[in-house]
């Protein structure tokens, strides 16, 4: 077993580790394999999008690995999701910024500094953790988890005190649902069909199948960097959202930037702005798309960034989130309209450090691509 999965953000090093660990049990032939415990899953509540991140940590694990390696992980080794539902922890700080310590849910501690292990509730209701431990078991091939975070699944009696010790945070509390929380582990639901049919492909490593029936929208036009770290880059109106003009060249903090096309990874159908621009840190960039649509029809336009996500839909904005996160598909769900023809999509997405992208795809209520669709570029 190892933890984390740090060959998705730990860079370099940690990637030439893992990549080291399987090639010496490859070598050795190791019969019981290596299986890689995820921590990047804890707080996704999407069956689709810890199927997706299964399926990119998977592409990245053998993008990574030799031939021999690649035969030795496929055959013996595993990714094993992991999903943290109680225990919940935040920070609190003085006026000034200035870090004081953790606390836990607000309406329970106010903002006292009680320490990270003190709450032993919930950090999602029952219902998304039924979702997070279908999403658990059909992405992982052998195993998956559950971190405890201390002792929040079970509650010491003052005679278990007695008897074994007051350990760590044992004796605290347990969340008022608690027995919902075990009912998911006990019965296991698995999913819809259609969950359980990318499920597959994924442990079948059918990549193109699974990305074919996710739908991303697959190019764009790309515009950035914009912005610096001491500019308001989430609000500051930069040109694009002024007006469109692909011809258009503008004067930025980092230099001259112009419209250029560019395509997501085939195999996740992430738009990685690292890889095309720079700098990447502390700056913003733009992402546009039209989408043709043979009659009109509701739709829902489904949208995961990294860091914060604007996005205009013919021209009116309909979602301004400005938060620090990493990219999920479907992290933002939008109910839209598409007219007969021609519909436009400009979505913003400003980054403070490290990974900086967007997954976008348009669908149906169900989350199942919309057919008949045509995108530019």
């Amino acid at each position: 077993m190892n933890l984390p999965e740090g060959i998705e953000y730990y860079g370099p090093l940690a990637t030439d580790l893992f990549v080291g660990m399987v090639q010496g049990m490859a070598a050795a032939n190791a019969p019981g394999g290596l299986h890689l415990l995820t921590e990047h899953s804890y707080s996704m509540t999407s069956v689709l999008g810890l199927l997706h991140y299964s399926q990119k940590l998977q592409s990245d694990i053998l993008k990574a690995l030799d031939d021999s390696s690649a035969q030795y992980w496929n055959k013996k080794c595993s990714i094993a999701l992991g999903g943290w539902p109680l225990g919940f922890y935040r920070k609190i700080e003085d006026e000034n910024g200035h870090f004081l310590g953790y606390s836990g849910h607000k309406e329970i501690f106010g903002d006292q500094v009680v320490g990270s292990y003190a709450d032993k509730s919930s950090r999602f209701s029952p219902q998304k953790f039924r979702n997070q431990y279908a999403g658990m078991l059909l992405g992982s091939k052998y195993y998956c988890w559950i971190y405890g975070h201390g002792a929040t699944w079970w509650h010491f009696s003052k005679a278990d005190v007695k008897k074994y010790g007051n350990v760590g945070n044992s004796a605290l509390p347990v969340d008022e649902q608690l027995n919902a929380f075990k009912d998911v582990i006990r019965h296991k639901w698995m999913g819809t069909p259609r969950m359980r049919k990318l499920a597959l492909m994924v442990r079948e490593n059918k990549k193109q199948d699974f990305m074919n029936l996710m739908g991303f929208v697959k190019t764009f036009q790309v515009i950035g960097p914009f912005g610096c770290q001491t500019c308001n880059n989430f609000t500051q109106k930069f040109p694009p959202e002024k007006e469109i003009n692909f011809a258009d060249q503008y004067k930025a903090e980092t230099g001259t930037v112009e419209w250029q096309k560019y395509s997501v990874d085939p195999e996740t159908g992430y738009l990685d702005f690292v890889k095309y621009l720079n700098p990447k840190d502390w700056v913003c960039a733009y992402a546009f798309c039209k989408v043709t649509s043979p009659s009109a029809v509701d739709a829902q336009i489904r949208l995961g960034t990294n860091d914060t996500g604007t996005l205009w839909f013919n021209g009116k904005k309909i979602l301004a989130k400005n938060t620090e996160r990493a990219a999920m598909p479907d992290a933002d769900i939008l109910p839209v309209h598409l007219t007969q023809g021609e519909n436009t999509i400009l979505v913003k997405v400003c980054n403070t450090e490290l990974n900086w992208g967007l997954y976008l795809r348009i669908t149906d209520e169900d989350g199942n691509p919309l057919q008949g669709l045509t995108y530019w570029p």
